[in-house]
């Protein structure tokens, strides 16, 4: 993605909040020779003083599993709000654009062990589902069922 050098944000800290805000993202890798993409929550987190990591869960029937044991590079995007920037509004001619934000994260992939995997979603539901009136925990889905994801 080209950024001219003026729309650069180097604060981690602004940077960090965006993609709390925003943490649905888009998790690219390549998969024979394509790009592929899934969709899906990334929750990013402090794992020790300075060292962070985007969590997520990919169902094992997304066919992107299949490039997580590669050591391949991967790409999570994350957008906000954007909207187009009409000529008209310039007081001089000048070509239209689009203003957005989008946040770009290049990282290793680490499959997590059975345990750390389970950690991960019981944060992600009791995050999402605190909102809830009828809030589930990851209790509440039976071993058959959380074998599938």
């Amino acid at each position: 993605m080209h950024t001219p050098k003026r729309y650069q944000e180097t604060d981690w800290n602004l940077i960090a909040g965006f993609v709390r805000e925003n943490s649905f993202g888009l998790l690219i890798s390549t998969l024979d020779g394509r790009p592929v993409g899934t969709h899906l929550p990334l929750e990013l987190r402090e794992k020790e003083p300075g060292k962070w990591v985007l969590e997520g869960h990919v169902s094992a029937a997304n066919p992107q599993k299949h490039t997580f044991a590669s050591g391949q590079p991967f790409l999570a995007v994350f957008t906000a709000a954007h909207s187009y920037i009409s000529s008209s509004w310039y007081a001089e001619e000048k070509i239209p654009t689009w203003n957005y934000i989008a946040v770009h994260i290049y990282g290793s992939l680490h499959i997590q062990s059975e345990d750390q995997m389970r950690h991960s979603l019981e944060r992600l539901m009791d995050t999402h589902e605190a909102a809830s009136r009828c809030p589930v925990h990851i209790n509440d889905i039976t071993p058959k069922n959380f074998a599938k994801t």
